[in-house]
């Protein structure tokens, strides 16, 4: 993407424009962001609200840190619903007529892995609160 981008600075700069340089860097977005979803929460870098949520308790940390994957679990599931319900196979871009389909279906299953991530990470917050439970 980045490179895609950098050429296309340079040929405008040099008065040689790209048509349909602004689809291909959405598309490749999408492309990013829908494969990176999963990845981020198995390592468990989404951003998060420590400032606030670490000054609470212990059990209420682990509380807010289980809501917090309950919600992304039903988000992340509607989300792919809706993309693959609304499918829509005639839709193409403007400019390129690239279909948008298999982007939308790269969504659906993005929002989907990650769903599906948050529900490992559920799980496994419940064990540690077992392993916590007992030790004490």
């Amino acid at each position: 993407m980045m490179f895609v981008i950098a050429v296309v600075v340079i040929l405008r700069a040099m008065s040689i424009p790209v048509v349909g340089d602004y689809e291909l860097t959405e598309f490749a977005m999408v492309i990013v962001i829908a494969c990176s979803l999963a990845y981020t929460e198995s390592i468990n870098e989404h951003i998060s609200i420590g400032i606030i949520v670490d000054r609470f308790p212990d059990k209420a940390q682990k509380f807010f840190n289980i809501l917090g994957s309950v919600l992304t679990i039903v988000f992340s599931i509607i989300v792919s619903y809706v993309f693959i319900t609304k499918l829509d196979y005639d839709r193409v871009t403007d400019l390129l007529n690239i279909p948008l389909y298999p982007f939308k279906i790269l969504i659906a299953f993005g929002f989907l892995l990650w769903g599906l991530e948050a529900i490992l990470t559920l799980i496994n917050q419940f064990i540690s609160i077992e392993e916590d439970e007992e030790y004490v």
